[in-house]
């Protein structure tokens, strides 16, 4: 079963004579359960594809799937997305809300669309996510108080509140030292295990998709390659996925 499907997706954004379009005849999909990582250089449009999905953007034309249910564009909204699709968005900054502590950043969406939830059956379940997150230490730390590895660990705690079955993810390990960038893999992958979740990824950092035994697929000129594990892409013959692999290997040498 085919998590996400996406058939001839095409975006566009408004220019200053015409158009420009950032996607064209997008085709994907994400099988149950799986990993696949989505590569190329910035402003590609790999951030806007994963918005797109998670509906806080519009496509211009094509259809996308949620296990096999089309979600209308009439209907393709972030609020719909989320409760009915089961779908959650990591951003690549984390996203915290600054005056609320890392308990009540985690219990936000809880409390938001489960307003009748007893207070000990939220704080359980809150609890029960920070722990799987390794973050419960730091349940009454604002999020300017904890390190960037920590926020990010909180943001996919609190990604998890609704119990999704499709993770968006961008640019997860962006900025992180080796150290944390292994700890937040680990997590993540423990995370798709035990949920049986679909994971997106948008990332610079294709190894990746090696660590969690996924796929890669990479953007460019508004295209989309075939997915391919990463044994495979980095022998690819294509100038531009030689790039990215180039500049991928760079920074993790740099970690």
């Amino acid at each position: 079963m085919e998590s996400i499907s996406l058939r001839n997706i095409k975006y566009s954004i408004p220019d200053w004579k015409d158009s420009k379009v950032i996607l064209k005849d997008i085709n994907l999909q994400l099988q149950q359960s799986s990993v696949l990582c989505i590569g190329g250089q910035s402003g590609q449009g790999k951030s806007t594809l994963l918005r797109l999905i998670a509906g806080l953007l519009q496509p211009d034309s094509g259809q996308i799937f949620f296990s096999g249910i089309e979600s209308k564009l009439h209907e393709h909204n972030a609020l719909n997305i989320a409760l009915v699709h089961k779908v959650a968005f990591v951003f690549q900054n984390s996203a915290l809300i600054s005056n609320l502590k890392v308990f009540d950043n985690v219990a936000l969406p809880i409390r938001y669309h489960h307003p009748d939830l007893p207070s000990n059956e939220v704080t359980d379940r809150v609890m029960q996510i920070l722990e799987s997150m390794m973050v419960d230490e730091y349940k009454d730390f604002f999020p300017y108080a904890i390190s960037m590895g920590a926020q990010r660990r909180v943001a996919i705690a609190r990604a998890l509140a609704l119990e999704p079955r499709i993770l968006l993810m961008d640019e997860p390990t962006s900025g992180l030292d080796a150290k944390n960038r292994r700890s937040l893999l680990a997590l993540i992958e423990n995370q798709r295990v035990l949920r049986h979740a679909s994971i997106l990824i948008a990332t610079h950092d294709l190894r990746i998709a090696q660590e969690l035994n996924g796929q890669i697929i990479a953007l460019h000129k508004g295209v989309l390659s075939e997915p391919q594990f990463y044994d495979d892409f980095v022998e690819s013959p294509e100038g531009y996925i030689r790039d990215l692999v180039y500049e991928s290997s760079e920074n993790n040498d740099i970690l």
